[in-house]
């Protein structure tokens, strides 16, 4: 679903979870304990097909996930530098897709890493599944997209260019004459097969439209290939 450009939106309408084919996340309510903590070992994420679960290694709070545990088939590895919020409307996703081409699925870990009053921020992290050529899963580095950004797109007040195409703003009545900047959503989607930063353009109080950044396979890493302009707002 795409929203208008130019408004506003609460965190919960503007930045759903993925909403992923055969993925299910987030502990069970009743495992949480009096004082508002969870054991180590809580199922944060699963998919089905392929049987890939994303666990905590360590126990944990609100606000407070350090460390996670990837089961695929027979392998199993510890990430201890992954980290997300604990909130219970955005818990870690997985989404499984063949995101380098190579005819076998890949695995997108959506982690949130900061949130607020319209402020949501995603990392991402993909794993490259074991197969009879390696039996041990790999992380496949994805390159920085704040920076991608910033390197392609000049803000400007009530417009960005892009490419040297200028794309004006909508924006509503009011809002003050400042340049437009990368808003404070960031999530990722797979379009085409392909792995995609979505960050809000931002200009004061109003979010107008979406700068969506592709990326390319490049030596086994996810590196930036092209940004565009939406003026919707993704759901």
């Amino acid at each position: 679903m795409r929203r208008p450009a130019a408004l506003l939106l609460p965190l919960a309408l503007a930045l759903s979870p993925l909403a992923l084919a055969g993925g299910s996340g987030g502990p069970r309510p009743e495992n949480i304990h009096p004082d508002g903590t969870y054991a180590a070992g809580q199922v944060l994420a699963r998919l089905q097909h392929p049987a890939v679960t994303l666990e905590a290694v360590n126990g944990f709070r609100w606000n407070d996930i350090t460390g996670m545990r990837v089961r695929a088939g027979g392998a199993v590895r510890v990430f201890g530098a992954w980290r997300s919020i604990a909130n219970p409307t955005f818990w870690p996703t997985l989404q499984a897709a063949d995101l380098t081409g190579d005819g076998r699925p890949e695995v997108l870990a959506q982690l949130m890493v900061g949130e607020g009053t319209g402020y949501a921020v995603f990392d991402a992290h993909v794993l490259a599944l074991p197969d009879a050529r390696n039996a041990a899963l790999r992380e496949l580095k994805v390159a920085d997209p704040l920076g991608a950004i910033r390197a392609r797109v000049t803000f400007l007040p009530s417009a960005l260019t892009i490419g040297g195409v200028q794309h004006t703003l909508e924006l509503p009545e009011g809002v003050p004459a400042v340049a437009s900047r990368i808003g404070d959503q960031l999530h990722w989607s797979v379009r085409g097969g392909r792995l995609v930063a979505e960050a809000v353009v931002q200009q004061d109080w109003a979010f107008s439209g979406t700068l969506l950044l592709t990326y390319r396979v490049q030596g086994g890493e996810f590196v930036p290939d092209r940004v565009e302009y939406d003026p919707s707002i993704q759901d």
